[in-house]
């Protein structure tokens, strides 16, 4: 049943098969800029950690 004609496309006829297989590339795309953007965005935050540890220790020292 899955690999009906869904319909004739102006490049030849497109299975539901098809559809769902690029449907989940697309998911797995999206999921894959999303970890990334976590990725970034947690590396940021640690930076920013690290930035105020260093500038409270050259406060104490003056």
């Amino acid at each position: 049943m899955l690999s009906k004609i869904s319909f004739l496309s102006l490049m030849g006829p497109l299975r539901s098969v098809d559809i769902y297989q690029s449907l989940w590339l697309i998911i797995e795309g999206m999921v894959g800029i999303l970890i990334v953007m976590l990725l970034i965005y947690l590396v940021v935050i640690w930076v920013n950690k690290i930035m105020n540890k260093i500038e409270m220790s050259i406060d104490k020292n003056r």
